[in-house]
């Protein structure tokens, strides 16, 4: 029994493809648990589709990139340039792709911090490129390279997005224009819980699921309440899910003053039979 609890490399690289015209316009669309903004690039047989998405609390965003054409290739890091501004992280590929899963297509995704795509501007360029070696990213062996038409309003429209959908789950909309720097759990999630903590009814049922759950956060980086947000199906799994075996605790959110503040954090946690 395990207890699991909860990330696009390419051929060689010669000179940055050619800026795909635009395809569809961009999507944006309101879940329970996240916003997605969406838009296709080029043509069918060779598009790219971006998509983001961005979660209350969170401050940062999954930038899913789906390729047509395009082949599994090891994970790796990715140099992700938009505008003046640049970041290289890890890129991840999309499992059920990697597994076989809609043959003739790429699918791999980068967490990326918003701040990178704040203040955008008409005719900002986003670039995907290796970070460390050769066979990183694109389908033809070339960087990916698209301008963003009407980015800066799109963009926009997924911040008032994310704050209704922060409304929706009982949080102040005033809470992050007052947050600089937003908390960050101290360790992994997996630190918190054993499998001690498997609720046996699920265990019996040989269930699983996954729970995501928002935590209030007190000044001192204290968990003081937890409440299921996104449910897994089951009820069992869900109190679960607010109860670790040790107390979370946090690297506490900070003001624009440089202090210590109250504030409230999104946690997936997972729990699987096997």
């Amino acid at each position: 029994m395990a207890l699991i609890l909860a990330g696009v490399g390419v051929p060689a690289w010669g000179a940055p493809a050619a800026v795909p015209v635009a395809g569809d316009k961009w999507v944006v669309d309101a879940g329970a648990d996240k916003c997605t903004l969406t838009r296709r690039f080029g043509s069918d047989a060779a598009s790219v589709t971006l998509s983001w998405w961005r979660v209350p609390t969170t401050r940062r965003s999954t930038l899913w990139v789906t390729e047509a054409g395009g082949r599994g290739a090891d994970p790796g890091s990715v140099r992700v340039t938009f505008g003046d501004r640049t970041a290289t992280v890890r890129a991840l590929p999309d499992p059920q792709h990697a597994a076989g899963h809609d043959a003739g297509q790429r699918r791999w995704r980068v967490v990326l911090d918003d701040t990178l795509f704040a203040g955008a501007k008409e005719g900002d360029t986003l670039m995907l490129a290796p970070a460390e070696r050769p066979g990183a990213t694109g389908a033809t062996g070339a960087p990916i390279v698209i301008t963003l038409p009407t980015f800066a309003a799109a963009w926009r429209a997924t911040d008032a997005c994310v704050a209704k959908v922060a409304a929706f789950w009982g949080l102040d909309p005033a809470e992050d224009a007052r947050i600089a720097t937003p908390p960050s759990l101290i360790g992994g999630i997996a630190d918190y819980y054993s499998v001690q903590d498997y609720p046996r009814t699920a265990l019996r049922a040989g269930a699983g699921g996954t729970t995501g759950i928002l935590v209030t956060i007190d000044a001192a980086g204290a968990a003081t309440g937890c409440r299921p947000i996104l449910s897994s199906g089951r009820a069992d799994i869900d109190t679960a899910s607010c109860r670790p075996a040790r107390p979370l605790r946090f690297a506490p959110a900070v003001g624009h003053d440089g202090a210590p503040v109250a504030s409230h954090a999104l946690l997936t946690v997972a729990w699987h039979t096997s």
